[in-house]
């Protein structure tokens, strides 16, 4: 389903995507074929020295049938790319490979045909030349090497998710379809017998607790990079405005989570008295790069600054590397506010079998990512723009869904007066280092459902994948229908990417007509709904300091 794009007639796009896939593919069976855990010796501190050729051609046989029949271990994988990654910072030794293997592949495997044994020395040289190239890009990715390359690329190595065996750990809350509910999603290594969540409402801060609900039948597992684990949800019910609910998650055989609290949103949530507040963040990275801007949303749930979490997609920057997605969602583990995330193309690896199986989201229909939910006088509809080769897509069935919902929210205006869509890819950008992006990708995006948006009337679209912030007037077709924010014709667009990442953020520029605000600044935003009348969007720095502040009033 996910794998044709409306933009394959860009193949340069989305071959991009997958070249650094092949070449690793490539690169492993040429690796075990030329070294072996047998055929490199080591020092007693066991460092990697330089395998002899005599050595590495008496052991070819037999490693190359293991890598191509029964497979081989987690630490013989590991020598062997630890080993090309040493040959790759060493043109000496890049050149003693080639002659190793125009030797023993080559000269035997075509002895009978000179042509064929011509291209066959062609294609091991450029394999062994895009040696450096391909750890330089993978390095890119931030996954340690060898054990990134042999649990993702090279699936045999294992990444189990916690330290415990049982213990429920990187526990989350997410809204469901009702506002009498409240889903939770937590992680054990070994699955349990029971997938529980105990709770009580009121005064019962410690257990025993008067309530509990099973999620078995929500029990999942994957094992896609190698990762080893249990996923459960179970859903809390009865719930009513204004709730303070005490929890706790697990299995009465395998333990249980520490106790932890939400509150549910109150009847007036969305009035002067009792503002409704939204944190917002697109591109925040496990690392350092994305540490204070997840550090002030921690706070800032913690303190009851906020009553959800929108998580727009590269959720961690992970990119397959399983260790990176727990640790990640360790750090966020236990908020006491819902998190509303949608993917990203940081999370496509695997056909998103990560994110589909990490975040328990109430979406339209089975197999789909996209969803939308009311949090008290603001309709959200979550969208999902990627695709399985990392390009932007909106398929027929999406875009129908789009129309109809944000109808529906339309007409609801009476009861929940504010709209606002959300989705990774931006409709509006203006980053001149992402030309495709902003230009070719952003145009189709903006065929599929701006026309949506305008005709249904929605108030505000957040975006991300731009490591920047970025505000637009009031659009429509590319031109700005206002440059002031009062009873708008058209949506406002804001790309906000800028959580923090390896990749760093960089300053848009602006140079478009419908560009009003921009910043290359760290930070996240927030959505403020006081009254019927007025939303207001602020672009917050890591540091707590309000850098940008919009009210769309109607």
């Amino acid at each position: 389903r996910r794998g044709c794009s409306p933009l394959r007639q860009h193949p340069q796009a989305m071959a991009r995507s997958w070249r650094a896939h092949a070449v690793l593919a490539a690169l492993f069976v040429l690796g075990v074929a030329a070294v072996g855990a047998e055929a490199v010796p080591k020092t007693q501190d066991g460092a990697i020295l330089r395998a002899g050729g005599a050595e590495v051609v008496e052991a070819m046989p037999a490693l190359g049938a293991r890598a191509l029949g029964k497979g081989i271990n987690c630490p013989t994988c590991q020598l062997i790319v630890g080993t090309l990654q040493q040959v790759a910072k060493n043109t000496t030794d890049m050149q003693e490979l080639v002659n190793i293997l125009d030797a023993v592949v080559c000269a035997k495997e075509f002895a009978n045909s000179s042509t064929l044994e011509k291209i066959c020395d062609a294609v091991v040289k450029d394999l062994v030349d895009a040696l450096p190239w391909v750890f330089k890009n993978v390095g890119s990715l931030a996954w340690p090497i060898p054990d990134g390359l042999c649990s993702v690329i090279i699936p045999i190595c294992k990444e189990p998710c916690c330290e415990t065996p049982t213990t429920p750990e990187q526990i989350m809350l997410s809204p469901t379809r009702s506002p009498a509910e409240m889903a939770v999603t937590w992680t054990t290594l070994n699955d349990t017998a029971t997938s529980t969540v105990q709770w009580a409402v009121g005064g019962a801060a410690a257990p025993p607790f008067p309530h509990s609900a099973d999620g078995a039948n929500n029990t999942r597992t994957f094992t896609n990079g190698g990762w080893l684990g249990a996923i459960h949800s179970a859903v809390i019910t009865g719930l009513a405005p204004g709730d303070k609910v005490s929890y706790r998650v697990g299995d009465a055989d395998g333990g249980w989570s520490e106790v932890l609290s939400f509150s549910t949103l109150p009847a007036d949530v969305g009035t002067a008295a009792r503002p409704l507040k939204v944190a917002q963040i697109g591109d925040t990275g496990f690392g350092a790069e994305g540490e204070d801007t997840i550090a002030a949303i921690i706070a800032g749930a913690k303190s009851g600054a906020f009553d959800a979490l929108m998580a727009v997609g590269d959720i961690g920057y992970a990119d397959g590397y399983q260790p990176h997605w727990d640790s990640f969602l360790r750090r966020l583990s236990g908020l006491p506010i819902p998190i509303l995330s949608a993917p990203g193309n940081h999370e496509f690896w695997f056909d998103f079998a990560s994110y589909r199986h990490r975040f328990f989201m109430p979406v339209a229909k089975e197999g789909e990512l996209y969803y939308s939910v009311d949090l008290g006088p603001l309709h959200i509809a979550m969208m999902d723009t990627e695709s399985a080769i990392d390009t932007p897509l909106i398929d027929s069935d999406q875009a129908a869904w789009l129309v109809a919902d944000l109808a529906a929210a339309d007409a609801n205006r009476k009861n929940v007066p504010f709209v606002v869509a959300a989705g990774h890819r931006p409709f509006y950008c203006s980053n001149p280092g992402n030309k495709v992006q902003c230009t070719t990708f952003a145009s189709w995006l903006r065929g599929v459902a701006e026309e949506t948006f305008y005709d249904n009337h929605v108030d505000l679209v957040v975006q991300c994948h731009e490591h920047d912030m970025e505000r637009s007037w009031p659009t429509y077709k590319g031109d700005p229908t206002a440059m002031n924010y009062t009873s708008p014709a058209a949506p406002v667009y804001v790309v906000n990417g800028a959580g923090g990442n390896r990749e760093g953020n960089s300053d848009p520029g602006g140079k478009q007509p419908w560009s009003a605000w921009h910043s290359a600044e760290k930070g996240y935003g927030l959505i403020t709904v006081a009254s019927a009348t007025a939303l207001t969007y602020d672009f917050v720095a890591s540091n707590g300091t309000v850098l940008d502040s919009i009210t769309i009033t109607k």
